[in-house]
């Protein structure tokens, strides 16, 4: 068996693709949330 059958490169990049799609849209979706997380309560000290 070659790497191409075991992973298959078409398969792949159509999972990855679509994995990062689906991240984007949630990132989209609960920005305020993402950036109140990102931004620790440390900085707001400073």
């Amino acid at each position: 068996m070659e790497i191409k059958e075991i992973l298959d490169p078409k398969k792949l990049l159509l999972a990855i693709g679509t994995m990062v799609i689906v991240i984007s849209v949630l990132g989209m979706a609960n920005s305020e949330d993402w950036a109140e997380w990102s931004w620790d309560e440390e900085t707001e000290e400073a």
